[in-house]
């Protein structure tokens, strides 16, 4: 092994692995030798580990590290390494010590032959649930590490029964079966408020977004996740998502190609929520996971910067708007420039500056949450109650299904969910459909689409 490598073999691993005994490893660390790099250090500056003493260490504890320090040293190679390990150690010299014990798996098998790689994967399995390899060859081709992957390998891998029930109760992991209250409870014989109130604790000790995250979150059964969640230096990368934005949302294709880079199955909802929490001093968060649906306000998850979230208020602003369709009997166009200059919800004098921005973060608000495309003039088409109604069915229909779809199959879709409907032929749909701004036909074959997914 590199000498260097000395360093991220920690002294309480080397107990675990019985290379030292439990006393011997007290005794190494009650001075302050924290690495198997300390040990070998110490042992080479005193020749023994006589020469001075050592709090509880007797004659057999001293000659058990002296014996072992002499078996340690010829097997330790100086030598120049190559490009690629030199990057590897030049990362992990500026993680914090609870990253190390994440990397630790890693870093003993780099440069080392097949045969001594394969002997100790069968030491480290016991103490690594998973292969770091693909994380730093990541880091090598990115410049950092893949976090979303990292996160969700705790997650997946995490043998907490309270993050089991959050994780099959909300949209965290992509493709996850989700359970009801009443099957969780019955998968782990507890009653459903009981799984209720696990989801609502775990969400707050580990996920909820405050101002007091390293002292709030002090969940020993979540521990593991405490080091991966406060290392925001890790996470700058993320910020790239807004580079040339100030607000993100769920349907974002940029965030969603990123973790296909990363071979994660995170959620964007929860990637969003992540990035909130991190830094939640610059973004503000609106929708994303909620524990209770009784009050939900946002079918959807936004990320705003706190720049806009503190001269606007985008909460009242949704709330105000449904209210204000909410009994429209006439279609109408909504100047929505005028609409926002006169609006309530700025809780500060308008800063004319941030107008333009925060006109195209209420227009996406209103085509995600309202269904309502703003065209290249800035006008918005107001449908009658009525005709939202049989917007929202259509959408929810195309969004169900994922794709573009034939006005038949709309149709017949349509009809199974408004069976008592106006409409009783296919061309009437046909013709509401292109009336609106938000769905489009793509050919004259009679496929539909979303307006939303032309830049997909």
């Amino acid at each position: 092994m590199l000498r260097e490598e000395l360093k991220y073999i920690t002294t309480e691993h080397l107990r675990d692995t019985k290379q030292i005994s439990v006393r011997a490893a007290n005794c190494c660390a009650s001075i302050g030798l924290k690495t198997l790099y300390n040990i070998i250090l110490y042992f080479e500056n005193n020749g023994t580990f006589f020469k001075k003493r050592i709090r509880r260490a007797g004659r057999t504890t001293c000659e058990e590290l002296d014996k072992f320090c002499v078996s340690v040293i010829p097997k330790i190679e100086i030598k120049k390494r190559d490009v690629k390990i030199k990057k590897v150690f030049e990362v992990i010299n500026e993680l914090t010590e609870q990253e190390r014990e994440i990397l630790l798996s890693l870093t003993n098998l780099i440069g080392e032959t097949e045969n001594i790689i394969k002997e100790k994967e069968k030491i480290f399995s016991k103490h690594c649930k998973y292969d770091f390899s693909f994380a730093i060859d990541f880091y090598l081709s990115n410049g950092h590490f893949p976090m979303f992957w990292i996160l969700e390998q705790h997650i997946i891998n995490n043998r907490s029964r309270e993050l089991d029930i959050f994780t099959h109760s909300f949209n965290i992991i992509q493709n996850r079966q989700l359970l009801s209250k009443r099957e969780i409870a019955e998968k782990y014989d507890l009653t459903s408020e009981r799984v209720r109130q696990i989801c609502y604790k775990t969400f707050r000790k580990t996920f909820e977004i405050t101002d007091d995250i390293i002292e709030y979150k002090t969940n020993d059964e979540l521990l593991e996740l405490i080091p991966v969640l406060q290392s925001k230096n890790d996470w700058a990368y993320t910020l790239e998502f807004f580079r040339d934005t100030h607000f993100v949302n769920q349907k974002k294709s940029e965030i969603q190609e990123y973790l296909k880079k990363e071979q994660c199955n995170l959620s964007v909802e929860f990637v969003l929520q992540i990035i909130a929490y991190l830094f939640h001093d610059t973004f503000s968060l609106f929708g994303g996971i909620e524990i209770s649906n009784r009050n939900r306000i946002w079918k959807n998850t936004f990320l705003i910067k706190k720049e806009f979230t503190d001269i606007f208020n985008f909460e009242k602003f949704k709330i105000e708007f449904a209210n204000h369709i909410a009994n429209n009997k006439k279609e109408y166009d909504l100047i929505i420039d005028e609409f926002l200059s006169n609006s309530a919800c700025w809780t500060s004098i308008i800063d004319l500056s941030k107008l333009d921005s925060i006109i195209s973060i209420v227009k996406d608000i209103l085509l995600y949450e309202f269904y309502l495309y703003s065209n290249p003039d800035g006008l918005i088409t107001v449908n009658t109650t009525r005709q939202r109604k049989a917007l929202y069915v259509v959408y929810e229909i195309l969004k169900t299904k994922g794709e573009p779809m034939h006005i038949d199959d709309i149709f017949a879709e349509f009809k199974k969910i408004l069976p008592e409907h106006k409409y009783t032929k296919v061309v009437q749909l046909r013709k509401y459909l292109q009336r609106l701004k938000s769905i489009l036909y793509k050919t004259r074959s009679g496929i539909y689409t979303l307006k939303e997914w032309e830049h997909d």
